[in-house]
């Protein structure tokens, strides 16, 4: 989604709440506004629906406020009204009146919790909004559905005083055995008002909801306002700004940062970084994993506030003439199920969607679905969706790293060609090709210490550990779309062998890396396992069973699902398990933390790792977990010189080990010393190297 900054002498830092423009209701609403309205629909419909299964719908329902109270925070009022119109729409599907009333209470308070923590409304206002917009509908409907339905009235009322029966009783029975007695006038005192209040429904009703209000507006801001906090942190702050409104207020160049912190939510990640950008400028930032080279280029684009950054306007990010940004996770930018709706989306009407596909190398790419593409064409697809917004600064955060030799050549020559259009670029890159194209390198944080790689001393390979036969794969087989990516491929693993399997994106080296790890299986052809080796210490009759394989994917936060890296490494290897594999997987650990220089960041949390420090969390915790066949799909991507040094070091202990590694890469320059065979994949096929 964009975020879009109020336009001034500098992009000043935003707080947890977004300003509201000073017309909210010109413009049609745009991508960023109809996706984050029908996810939100979604999500509440999910909320709703999980209370009515599990008997607790007023709780979910609270859930289900605080997510339009930060939809309205952070977008139009036209935007909340879609979002709960579809949600009222879905809940028909739950059946009954429960779930719609549900979705439409949530609406009105969300709004009105929303609205306030945008304008930054004080507790009191916030309250008086609350009682003005939504206590008087809410009301109005409970006593009209009520006075129409009089057996369900009576019905409830009766309830309320069963309720009051079993409660008094409890009370006294505790009162008797503790002596205190005088439970029955309680009982009678209570019984009495009760009964005055139901004659008196009409008025006792709405002034019961009216203090239910004031409790829910400040329940609903006080849990919206963290999450609304962590949004905005994640995702930048969006302002709704009409079209035409935002096109002038657009300026994201010249733009300059001198001597600045660099802070991403309460983490300093680098203390002083310097960069100054204007047009047709090609700058490139290099530096270690966590340096903040993707902190930085948040900075750029106004996700990240800093106070510092000077340009003459707003960053208009998203906007045409603006800036366009490719991150690092290409696959978090795919909004469409196919490649020229992705184009499309949020895109000028008159983009030419064939032309800029073919700009990219994606030529016929128009109606692959986004879900089949490789990596490297998901980079390729977030690039072009980029440049189709026509912006003035483009920010590509390690743009090339999972794209093969040619497509790297052809990426870099792409950008030459808008450079010479006035188009400013400002890439990270640790290739060492990449940095020669820019015209500047701005290298912050502290030199690499690279350490050239030392040869392994002599690895036995040994027997057989896994072995395809005329293994075949073929997307949506049967259907008229269906596409063979792989064709008849023969592979036998051995024990302590360096596998690495090459070839160009598309190619089908994810998918034979997924079958070799046992994620997918292939269409035809049959993958055969060898039996593992008794774990030490087991009973003497217990049965090995087949190999232990694991996989690194391009894509390393795929794969951490815990808060901080030591509680995702102990994930990881596997060290929670209550047997001798989890004893064994919690002591390799802490080696596992060394060979990857991860002892500094065992406290840290995994949101606040770079990408590179990510892809090292990740390759610990299989690394701890001690399988026998290591898929590591393009693990160089993101990684420092450092990275890559250990990441040697780390492949040559899993192979004296009597482990197979199996490189899925584009570098082919990396270990060539170490590799014992290099495959090459031509269009799914196996060719010579």
């Amino acid at each position: 989604m964009s975020g879009k900054t109020v336009a001034s002498k500098r992009t000043n830092a935003p707080s947890t709440q977004a300003e509201r423009p000073v017309d909210e209701t010109k413009g049609p609403l745009d991508a960023a506004e109809l996706a984050d309205a029908a996810i939100a629909a979604a999500l509440v419909f999910s909320l709703l629906a999980i209370g009515r299964l599990l008997a607790a719908g007023t709780a979910f329902q609270v859930l289900g406020t605080v997510v339009f109270a930060v939809l309205a925070a952070r977008h139009r009022t036209r935007t909340v009204v879609l979002a709960v119109t579809g949600t009222a729409l879905f809940t028909v599907l739950l059946g009954g009146i429960g779930p719609l009333t549900q979705s439409i209470v949530a609406g009105l308070f969300g709004w009105t919790g929303g609205v306030s923590l945008a304008k930054k409304r004080s507790i009191p206002r916030t309250i008086a909004l609350t009682l003005l917009v939504a206590w008087p509908p809410v009301s109005i409907a409970t006593v009209g559905f009520f006075a129409v339905a009089t057996e369900l009235r009576e019905l409830t009322f009766e309830n309320v005083a069963n309720q009051w029966d079993g409660l008094t009783n409890i009370m006294g029975g505790i009162g008797n055995m503790i002596g205190l007695g005088n439970a029955d006038r309680v009982k009678e005192w209570g019984a009495d008002r009760l009964d005055t209040l139901f004659r008196w429904w009409p008025l006792a009703l709405p002034f019961a909801q009216m203090i239910i209000s004031m409790l829910y507006a400040l329940l609903v801001r006080r849990m919206s306002r963290r999450v609304l906090r962590g949004v905005n942190d994640a995702l930048g702050p969006v302002e709704p700004l009409a079209l035409e409104t935002a096109s002038s207020l657009v300026a994201p160049l010249p733009l300059s940062l001198v001597d600045s912190e660099i802070r991403r939510r309460d983490y300093l990640v680098n203390p002083s970084v310097s960069i100054a950008v204007d047009d047709g400028a090609h700058v490139a930032v290099a530096g270690r994993n966590g340096a903040g080279k993707s902190t930085l280029l948040d900075v750029l684009a106004g996700i990240v506030p800093n106070d510092d950054l000077v340009r003459p306007g707003t960053p208009g990010l998203g906007h045409p003439g603006g800036t366009a940004y490719v991150s690092q996770r290409p696959e978090g930018q795919v909004l469409a199920p196919t490649v020229s709706e992705d184009i499309r989306w949020g895109a000028p009407d008159d983009v030419d969607v064939d032309g800029t596909l073919t700009l990219v190398g994606l030529e016929g790419f128009g109606e692959r679905l986004t879900s089949e593409l490789s990596g490297g064409e998901l980079q390729r697809l977030a690039l072009a969706s980029a440049l189709a917004r026509q912006p003035s600064l483009l920010l590509a955060d390690e743009i090339t790293s999972m794209l093969d030799p040619v497509g790297r050549e052809q990426i870099n020559q792409l950008l030459r060609d808008i450079n010479d259009r006035g188009v400013a670029v400002v890439r990270t890159s640790h290739l060492a090709g990449d940095l020669d194209e820019a015209d500047e390198i701005v290298t912050i944080g502290e030199p690499q210490v690279h350490e050239p790689l030392g040869l392994l001393n002599t690895v036995y390979v040994g027997r057989p550990l896994l072995t395809l036969t005329d293994v075949s794969y073929v997307y949506d087989k049967g259907k008229p779309w269906e596409r063979q990516v792989l064709v008849d491929i023969d592979i036998t693993v051995h024990s302590g062998e360096l596998l690495l399997i090459t070839g160009s994106n598309g190619s089908g080296k994810s998918t034979l890396a997924r079958i070799i790890a046992g994620l997918r299986s292939p269409t035809s052809g049959d993958v055969e396992l060898a039996k593992r080796a008794p774990v030490p210490g087991a009973s003497s009759d217990s049965d090995p069973g087949k190999i232990w394989r694991a996989i690194a994917f391009q894509h390393a936060r795929l794969q951490l699902l815990r808060p901080t890296v030591e509680a995702e490494l102990r994930s990881l290897a596997g060290a929670h398990d209550v047997n001798e594999r989890g004893r064994q997987s919690a002591e390799r650990i802490p080696l596992a933390v060394a060979a990857l220089g991860l002892t500094d960041l065992l406290g840290s949390r995994v949101d606040a790792l770079s990408g590179g420090q990510q892809r090292r969390v990740l390759l610990a915790g299989l690394l701890a977990r001690g399988a026998d066949v290591f898929v590591l799909d393009e693990p160089l991507a993101g990684l420092d010189d450092d990275g890559r040094a250990q990441l040697a070091d780390v492949v040559d202990d899993l192979r004296r080990r009597g482990a197979a590694v199996i490189v899925v890469s584009h570098d082919s320059s990396w270990g060539h010393e170490r590799v014992t065979r290099v495959l090459r994949l031509d269009q799914g096929r196996l060719v010579d190297p």
